[in-house]
């Protein structure tokens, strides 16, 4: 189990191709990386195009191998928005539906995949919670969790950026968060799938639950 690097670029990539290398001259049978739904060669998000190149890195390893295309993490959703939830206004960019996912329901799934006799080959379909939805539809649920009202507002990019980096964030990482909302934009990240359910045995946890955990 090769577990994607947080770095960026090509350190991200090499990374990637070491664990792959090291791997396989340990003799695996079996390569199984955790990816992401969206992954294209020409993503907006530049993580997404990584793993685009590095599930395309396996492809040519000379191991099988099983591409996990998890959904977006539910958490990294409250880590992005949550102080705008909390003060009842989410500024934002322009957005498109995520379907965005437990990280523990892919965490369970991912060891039963791993742990299954008969192997999954390839790039599994998205392994993603039961609905997608924009940051407008999440204004509304937050909301109704929170009792009170909580306003989505559209900004320009630059002004999105210039806004969160004067908040004390890195430029380099406002500038890829950028990129979830451009490449929502463009349906990247609305697939959902019964794939992660029928692994489970039961419906995966949905944003709404994170959203009441983060509250209580």
């Amino acid at each position: 189990m090769i577990v994607s690097t947080d770095k960026l670029g090509e350190e991200a990539l090499a990374l990637h191709r070491a664990a792959i290398k090291a791997a396989c001259d340990a003799g695996a049978r079996r390569i199984l990386y955790t990816s992401h739904m969206g992954a294209l060669e020409d993503s907006p998000l530049a993580p997404a195009a990584q793993h685009w190149a590095t599930e395309k890195d396996l492809e040519t390893s000379g191991v099988s191998f099983t591409a996990l295309r998890h959904g977006f993490y539910a958490e990294s959703c409250l880590q992005m928005i949550g102080h705008g939830l909390q003060a009842g206004e989410l500024r934002v960019p322009q957005d498109g539906p995520v379907s965005w996912t437990v990280r523990a329901d892919l965490a369970e799934a991912d060891a039963a995949i791993l742990a299954a006799e008969e192997a999954w080959d390839g790039i599994t379909p998205p392994l993603t919670a039961t609905e997608a939805v924009t940051m407008a539809e999440i204004a509304l649920m937050a909301a109704t969790v929170l009792g009170r009202e909580v306003r989505h507002t559209v900004v320009p990019d630059e002004e999105w950026v210039k806004e969160t980096t004067e908040a004390g964030m890195p430029a380099v990482y406002a500038a890829m968060l950028l990129g979830i909302f451009r490449a929502a934009r463009r349906g990247d990240f609305a697939a959902t799938d019964p794939a992660l359910k029928t692994i489970l045995g039961r419906d995966p946890k949905s944003l709404r639950d994170v959203i009441a955990a983060s509250c209580a």
